[in-house]
C-alpha cells in the first residue's frame, strides 16, 4: 500500500485545485515590456550594424557620410537597449517564477487529492475483483466450469489495479 496524504482535502475541493489559474496582469505586462524591449534591441542592433558598415566602407578622399561619433552614438544606444532588454527579462522571469510557484503549489495539492481518490477507488475495485477471483478459485476447486468468464477475467483485471497503484507513486 502506498502512503497517503492526510484526508485534509475533500474530493470536491481538490477538483477546484486542478485548474490552471489565469496569468496575472503583472506577468502579461512584463511579457509585453520584454517584447517591446527586444524589438527595440533588434532595431538598435540593425542601426549600429548599418552605421559600422557605412563607416568601414567610406572611401578616402570622399565626403564622409557618417562620422565616428555617430557610430559611437549608435553603440551607446545599442548598449542602452541591451540593458533595458536585460532588465525587462529579469522582471519577466521574476513574475513568471512567482506565477509558476503559486500554480505548482495549487496543482500539487490538487494532484495529491486526485491520487488519494484514485487509490481509494483502486482499493474498492481490488475488493470487488477479489470476489470474482474467489469464485473462480472455488469453481476450479470444485472442478466446475463456469459459463461466464468474468470471474476468470477478474484475476487479470487485478493486474490493472496494480498498474494504477504504480502510476500513482
Amino acid at each position: 500500500m502506498l502512503a497517503r496524504t492526510p484526508k485534509s482535502i475533500e474530493p470536491q475541493s481538490y477538483a477546484d485545485l486542478l485548474k490552471i489559474p489565469p496569468r496575472p496582469a503583472a506577468l502579461t505586462e512584463a511579457e509585453q515590456t520584454l517584447d517591446k524591449a527586444t524589438t527595440e534591441l533588434k532595431s538598435a542592433q540593425a542601426i549600429q550594424a548599418a552605421a559600422l558598415d557605412q563607416f568601414r566602407h567610406m572611401q578616402p578622399g570622399t565626403i564622409p557620410s557618417i562620422t565616428a561619433r555617430e557610430v559611437d552614438e549608435a553603440g551607446v544606444k545599442l548598449r542602452e537597449a541591451y540593458e533595458a532588454q536585460q532588465l525587462a527579462q529579469i522582471r519577466r522571469d521574476g513574475a513568471k517564477a512567482d506565477y509558476e510557484a503559486s500554480l505548482h503549489l495549487q496543482v500539487d495539492q490538487g494532484c495529491a487529492g486526485l491520487r488519494d481518490e484514485i487509490l481509494d477507488i483502486a482499493d474498492r475495485l481490488e475488493e470487488v475483483l477479489s470476489r470474482g477471483v474467489a469464485l473462480h478459485a472455488a469453481a476450479a476447486a470444485a472442478r466446475v466450469s463456469l459459463r461466464n468468464r468474468l470471474p476468470l477475467n477478474c484475476r487479470d483485471m487485478g493486474g490493472i489495479v496494480s498498474q494504477i497503484r504504480r502510476n500513482c507513486r
